[in-house]
């Protein structure tokens, strides 16, 4: 009884006691001048979450449930700004053996025009692929056969949000498209993300997910 009451007291309170102390501040990985990620943990289990890099950013914050080898986020903070794209198409008629696809790419926060957005038609059944970027008013045209073909338009532009569109190339396609960003998202009240922890010290430790082979490490930032 003597020997486990000395156990608990030399050994088991002490590394509750430096494990605790490990997940309080802000712990930092830096992704080589391209952008970082850090955790910050408070106190009563909550913590705050950032991410950057050179395409958007994103944050989140909410309570974290954990043991010696896991660590579990909750996010609780409902998602904010505009980030969803939307989109208007209008149909004409087409008489001759060609049909016309205009596609207009604006910016969904203030309806600026976004050029040279690139704009890509990937045939469904040949997969065959070309494009365009668009203009300085955000616009580009294709000319294609009027043989009933489908294909897969997409719009990519650095920092926005990614969007797709079926055409069947029967008719002319006037195809006006808002495309959100892609910075400061929120993540999403009810997330959870769990990973594999190895701590290192009070000021280090090391998260990997499920889906990812490689450790990450988060080292202290100086307060």
């Amino acid at each position: 009884m003597k020997r486990a009451f000395l156990f608990l007291c030399t050994v088991i309170i002490p590394l509750t006691r430096l494990f605790a102390q490990q997940l309080e501040g802000t712990y930092c990985q830096s992704f080589g001048g391209f952008g970082g990620d850090c955790y910050t943990f408070f106190e009563n289990k909550r913590f705050q979450y950032s991410y950057s890099d050179c395409t958007g950013s994103h944050a989140g914050s909410g309570t974290y449930t954990m043991n010696w080898k896991r660590i579990t986020f909750h996010y609780t903070k409902d998602s904010i700004g505009i980030h969803a794209n939307k989109a208007h198409i209008t149909y004409l008629p087409a008489s001759s053996d060609k049909v016309k696809l205009s596609v207009q790419v604006f910016d969904l926060r203030d309806s600026s025009a976004l050029p040279f957005a690139a704009v890509v038609c990937e045939d469904t059944l040949t997969h065959a692929r070309f494009g365009a970027s668009t203009n300085l008013d955000g616009l580009v045209s294709f000319e294609l056969p009027n043989n009933k073909q489908c294909y897969k338009i997409s719009i990519r532009y650095i920092g926005f949000s990614f969007y797709d569109f079926v055409f069947i190339a029967d008719r002319h396609c006037v195809l006006t498209v808002h495309l959100a960003d892609n910075f400061n998202r929120q993540i999403a009240d009810g997330t959870e993300e769990t990973y594999k922890l190895k701590r290192r010290g009070k000021n280090k430790f090391l998260l990997k997910s499920k889906e990812d082979e490689t450790w990450h490490a988060y080292k202290k930032e100086d307060n």
